[in-house]
């Protein structure tokens, strides 16, 4: 893995490093500004904030206390433009489920994306 520089940005879809100038992401293939608001920052757009409760699918259930792993995954599905819920699951006295909800006509290309990022390993993804 490499050290950022200040003229390195991350690519906001695989988390690959990117020239500062750089149009698209060399690893992925995504656009690399195209969600960012006039401060430099990623600007979601609020319908992939969204699934319908009636043509929702569970995509992943995390066992976590924290969430971050579901957060990264949502946010990774939302900068390739799926949009993806999530909902926690609490039981009392066993630990806190984090459900992922796509809807189901995305749900195929959604696992496959998830699939991706996976199986790559830490030289591939940076």
């Amino acid at each position: 893995m490499t050290n950022m520089t200040e003229h390195d940005q991350v690519c906001p879809a695989c988390g690959s490093q990117v020239g500062r100038g750089e149009a698209t992401c060399s690893s992925c293939g995504a656009e690399i500004n195209a969600n960012l608001d006039s401060d430099g920052f990623f600007d979601s757009d609020p319908a992939l904030e969204h699934v319908d409760p009636e043509t929702r699918v569970e995509l992943v259930r995390y066992e976590t206390d924290t969430g971050a792993e579901a957060e990264i995954d949502c946010g990774l599905l939302r900068a390739n433009g799926i949009a993806c819920e999530l909902g926690a699951q609490t039981i009392p006295g066993l630990p806190a489920n984090m459900i992922l909800w796509v809807d189901s006509k995305d749900a195929e290309d959604a696992r496959a994306l998830l699939d991706e990022v996976e199986t790559a390993g830490p030289d591939e993804a940076a």
